[in-house]
């Protein structure tokens, strides 16, 4: 499993905000990280507004990490498949929340980046994207 915190670096995130909004990193609720699963969140420190977060999934064989994708694209609210950032990749949206997915295929990874709309817009959060794939190789 990758380092996450040299996906999606502290300085990403104050780039993406301009600086203007301080985080503490910490994980996402919900599921726990394991040796197929990892995440980190950058909670605003001030206010309830949602800040920038990534989750990582590690499919065993390339056809695990295909479902994932699979499902994940049907799950989530409002999908729409777009210009691939690695491999096959959509961007979708719930309520205040932006998310781009993708695969990276040479490592059977799974890669969920969200932002809160108060922190980004879907161009920003995709050229974010670009450069985790390109950091998870």
């Amino acid at each position: 499993m990758p380092d996450l915190k040299l996906l999606l670096t502290a300085r990403d995130v104050s780039e993406m905000t301009g600086g203007k909004t301080s985080f503490k990193r910490t994980t996402l609720p919900g599921v726990a990280p394991s040796e197929d699963y990892d995440c980190i969140y950058y909670e605003p420190e001030k206010g309830s507004n949602y800040g920038l977060g990534i989750q990582v999934f590690r499919g065993a064989t390339p056809d695990q990490t295909r479902e994932r994708y699979a499902s994940m694209l049907a799950s989530y609210p409002s999908a729409v498949e777009i210009q691939p950032v690695a491999g096959k990749t959509f961007f979708a949206w719930w309520d205040e929340v932006l998310f781009v997915v993708f695969v990276q295929p040479a490592k059977n990874l799974v890669v969920v980046l969200s932002c809160g709309r108060k922190h980004c817009d879907s161009d920003r959060l995709y050229e974010l994207a670009r450069k985790v794939a390109t950091r998870a190789g």
